[in-house]
């Protein structure tokens, strides 16, 4: 099984779906109001798909070659022994890391990891983007979904853009 930035994208806005539809079924103001009063689990997939993918639950779904998503995993491609990551199996560990210490918290497969912004400017990219701060410089889980796309772009721009694995025929 993949696990790209893609797919990561997709299974986090159905949680996010998921969690927000219950909050509204037993009650929830807030989660009622974000759903505009739409008790459907399709429309919940769309609030949150707006949300962190800026566009339809159904284009991110169908139309992956839309916008390539940056993948976070490709800043090891190459040996970076010389930067201290803090890597995490769970994201609240990882998380917590980041608040006390400080740096920036990506996915890395089935685990996370912190980096320092020596590392970003080592892969020409620039750690001082205002975008970082509107993400809470987390790109697991962004604090802004616009600041994410815009930084997804800076990304791909680098040189992160998702890769098409393809196994040739042995």
């Amino acid at each position: 099984m993949t696990h790209t930035p893609r797919d990561r994208l997709l299974r986090e806005i159905r949680i996010q779906a998921t969690r927000l539809l219950k909050a509204a079924r037993q009650g929830d103001a807030t989660a009622i109001d974000r759903l505009n009063g739409r008790l459907k689990r399709r429309h919940a997939l769309d609030v949150i798909a707006r949300q962190l993918g800026g566009a339809p639950y159904v284009d991110l779904v169908s139309a992956p070659e839309r916008t390539p998503l940056a993948d976070p995993s490709r800043f090891f491609d190459q040996p970076m022994a010389t930067y201290w990551n803090h890597w995490f199996r769970r994201y609240d560990e990882a998380l917590a890391h980041r608040t006390m210490a400080g740096g920036y918290l990506f996915p890395f497969r089935q685990q996370f990891v912190v980096v320092e912004e020596h590392l970003l400017r080592a892969l020409g990219i620039d750690p001082e983007h205002p975008d970082w701060a509107r993400i809470a410089f987390n790109w697991a889980r962004p604090a802004d979904p616009a600041a994410f796309l815009r930084l997804n772009a800076v990304l791909c721009d680098a040189g992160f853009a998702e890769q098409e694995v393809t196994h040739a025929a042995q």
